[in-house]
């Protein structure tokens, strides 16, 4: 697998001709952004890619594969900022979507991601180098956050512009939190790029300066070691103090475990951002966008799963097998929802088939929880089970009925408790055939 961002390609109108004639100003010129609390944008990206990488199997004897990749994006929304942090950056905005599209092709299988109809106003929260999108009436698919997490954070490009008041061809090197934001990497080893300021003049009647960047940047993404080509090049409003138009392209280079080219992706970003009237951000706007376990939770829908469910972000879809979805924590718990067989309907049954399975294993079953009912024809009980040197907790949440269904929840730590978690799930299961 490759990193989500990747240098996505756009069709996209070079500007630079635009300058041409246009009356060239002398001397130093502050190139930073002033953003404000209800400050609003019209952002348009677009964006494709090509390019091939190689997958190395596990088993050495196994033959090495070589993927082709293609995709495209385009992105069109209208971007409110909601609020700063202490030293001024965005770090919270309101969105509202006309158009969020992506596909990706990998060796002809072609997936195709559209941001569903109910979800045109979203919430972006930047938290440090990342971002986290929520809507706060309707639940996120995984897919959907996928395909958001392929934008670029426009107000994170600030730090490509000079800290400094800058001169004509001034130069300087750009902050580490943009190329990070640009190239999607995780951290950065080594960085050799550099901006200048190559010109000033009129555009539509507007003071416009031209910002080049290029140099390649090093480090890891979630793909593993990387290095990227950047060339491109920003036009900054210096009426207005922000960045209105931006085109990169670039080449990705994925790394292999000893330092080898393992593939190589070439893209082009580009990034329209014009400023639309600004507006009152109220307190209430303010509280209605802030980030909580109940507006942050996915929704899970899979096509011949028959049911769906909310869960808290933090929890991984690791497998799906027919009924069965399997679910990781980070801090090591696991969780598994079933549909069960309609002849398991009896909650005493399904219990004595839960704790035969660790009878079988010449397991110790201690600790028993009694039987505790729930809403909505839920019941839970738990036990502890030590197998060896090892114990672990388990509690697992019953639902009879026509359609019954189970959740088990299984952790090692016993300061790992995340049976509210796993409550939660098993209350928020709904059949969908």
């Amino acid at each position: 697998m490759i990193s989500r961002r990747k240098f996505i390609i756009g069709n996209s109108l070079c500007l630079t001709s635009s300058v041409a004639g246009a009356v060239l100003a002398q001397g130093s010129s502050s190139l930073r952004e002033q953003t404000g609390v209800g400050q609003r944008f019209r952002i348009l990206a677009k964006s494709e890619l090509s390019g091939a990488m190689v997958s190395r199997p596990e088993n050495p004897n196994d033959q090495v594969q070589k993927i082709q990749l293609r995709g495209e994006s385009i992105f069109d929304f209208d971007e409110t900022i909601i609020a700063l942090n202490a030293s001024g950056e965005v770090v919270r905005t309101l969105r509202n979507y006309r158009t969020a599209w992506m596909k990706r092709d990998l060796n002809q299988s072609v997936q195709e991601i559209r941001l569903r109809e109910k979800l045109r106003q979203l919430v972006m929260v930047r938290k440090e180098i990342r971002e986290i999108a929520f809507s706060p009436e309707e639940p996120l698919l995984w897919e959907e956050v996928d395909l958001l997490q392929t934008e670029v954070f426009p107000s994170g490009l600030n730090g490509i512009l000079s800290k400094d008041s800058s001169e004509l061809q001034a130069s300087w090197k750009p902050d580490t939190s943009s190329l990070l934001e640009l190239t999607d990497l995780e951290s950065i080893s080594t960085q050799d790029v550099k901006c200048r300021f190559e010109s000033r003049g009129l555009i539509n009647n507007r003071s416009i300066a031209r910002v080049s960047f290029q140099g390649a940047v090093a480090g890891r993404h979630e793909d593993g070691p990387n290095k990227q080509l950047l060339d491109g090049y920003l036009f900054f409003d210096m009426d207005s103090r922000h960045i209105s138009f931006m085109q990169m392209k670039g080449t990705s280079i994925l790394l292999g475990k000893n330092g080898e080219e393992a593939g190589r992706i070439e893209g082009r970003f580009t990034l329209h951002r014009d400023l639309l009237p600004a507006v009152a951000v109220s307190a209430e706007l303010v509280a209605s966008t802030l980030p909580v376990p109940a507006n942050t939770r996915f929704l899970f829908q899979n096509q011949g799963t028959p049911y769906s469910f909310l869960y808290p972000r933090a929890w991984k879809i690791t497998n799906i097998q027919g009924a069965q979805v399997a679910l990781e924590h980070p801090q090591g718990a696991s969780l598994l929802v079933a549909g069960l067989d309609t002849k398991v309907t009896d909650l005493h049954a399904y219990r004595k088939q839960a704790k035969d399975y660790f009878l079988n294993l010449k397991a110790r079953v201690d600790e028993e929880s009694p039987v505790q009912a729930l809403a909505s024809n839920w019941s839970t009980f738990g036990w502890q089970v030590a197998n060896g040197q090892v114990r672990e907790y388990y509690q697992y949440y019953f639902k009879t009925g026509p359609k019954p269904f189970s959740v088990a929840l299984r952790w090692g730590n016993p300061k790992t408790d995340l049976r509210e978690d796993a409550r939660l799930i098993a209350l928020a299961i709904q059949a969908t055939v």
